[in-house]
């Protein structure tokens, strides 16, 4: 329904649970044929822009038994090997996780999105308590964040399907950006 409602092109990547999804392939089928772009570790032009996916490298068979990977070596293999495909001037990065940000900063990407952290789940004096892959008071938990030439935005995102983590003081979000060319020419 989220994905009708939408106006204009979507770009997907996929989460860590996503592959635990019991109907995962379902889902994938279906938002294909919506139109969406998933993007599974490539880069594709857009109106003179690069936009970049990272597919996560971790995953759920279930809820309660996970892959074990050095996702953050698996995340900047990835995007060394997506980066020497990239041919404009400006990159955007999809990419499910924010505690990785010195990875994407090391490859001069300019704008990152990324979830994972759920703004984590709970907040209280506007922080993040706790945020997967960061632990207590994460450093990029929900948010945006800058270093040198490239801003991150950390989205709170929609996710509140666990029944033992359920959010306080966390509204889920979707963000907005709007990109607009300053060039004169």
């Amino acid at each position: 329904d989220l994905i009708d409602l939408l106006n204009g092109n979507i770009f997907f990547v996929t989460g860590n649970h996503e592959k635990g999804y019991k109907d995962f392939d379902k889902l994938r089928k279906m938002i294909i044929s919506k139109g969406v772009k998933i993007l599974d570790d490539e880069v594709i032009s857009y109106k003179g822009i690069d936009i970049l996916g990272i597919n996560d490298p971790s995953e759920y068979i279930s809820l309660n038994k996970k892959v074990k990977k050095n996702t953050r070596k698996e995340i900047d293999e990835k995007l060394s090997s997506i980066i020497k495909k990239s041919k404009n001037d400006f990159r955007i990065l999809l990419v499910h996780r924010p505690e990785f940000f010195d990875i994407y900063v090391k490859y001069n990407i300019n704008l990152i999105f990324s979830g994972h952290t759920h703004g984590g789940q709970v907040r209280i004096f506007n922080k993040g308590v706790f945020s997967s892959g960061q632990g207590f008071f994460g450093k990029y938990c929900g948010g945006i964040f800058t270093k040198k030439d490239s801003v991150m935005y950390n989205s709170r995102g929609l996710g509140n399907n666990f029944p033992f983590a359920k959010r306080v003081f966390n509204r889920p979000q979707i963000i907005e950006v709007i990109i607009k060319n300053t060039n004169s020419n």
